[in-house]
Formats: C-alpha cells, sequence, structure tokens
C-alpha cells in the first residue's frame, strides 16, 4: 500500500473538490481497492468530509491524493518555513 498517506491519517486539502475546501483538515476513514466503491481502479483512499451538513465521503486514487492533499506534518512544516522566510524579509 502506498505509504504517504494511510486510514486514520488527517489530511490538509491544497486545492478544492466538490465540497472539500483548501486550508481545511479532513480524516482518511478508508483505503483499499477502489473498484468496490467507484468506477475507479487501482488503491485509494477514502476522505470524509466532516465539514458539510451531512456526512459525505469521496474516494481518490492514490494519485489524486498527492494532487488534493498533503500530511498535516508537511502543512506544519510549510508554516514554520514561512515563518523563518517572513522574518528573514521582515513581514509579519
Amino acid at each position: 500500500m502506498y505509504e504517504r498517506f494511510d486510514i486514520g491519517m488527517d489530511v490538509v486539502c491544497i486545492k478544492d473538490c466538490k465540497t472539500l475546501k483548501s486550508g481545511r483538515v479532513y480524516h482518511i476513514g478508508a483505503c483499499g481497492d477502489l473498484m468496490y466503491v467507484t468506477n475507479k481502479t487501482g488503491l485509494g483512499f477514502g476522505i470524509e468530509d466532516n465539514w458539510s451538513k451531512e456526512y459525505l465521503q469521496y474516494y481518490f486514487s492514490e494519485d489524486e491524493m498527492d494532487e488534493y492533499f498533503i500530511t498535516t506534518d508537511e502543512d506544519f512544516k510549510m508554516a514554520i518555513r514561512d515563518k523563518k522566510i517572513n522574518s528573514i524579509i521582515g513581514e509579519k
């Protein structure tokens, strides 16, 4: 299975898709063969949208995960990097 993402992780959306909004944190609630739940083939993940009024789950292939999400660790490292860059160039 894919090593970057795994079931039970929280991920940060980096590109809007359906009701999923960039900048929000979502939970990976499922993983496995997509042919059982969608018309897609191959391995993938089920992303839970708990931000909407009703419970929704969307399914993404491994390649789509790279396009739409980053890990919370990656998001944290980017925030630290941005803070350091801004302190160097004198912005708040």
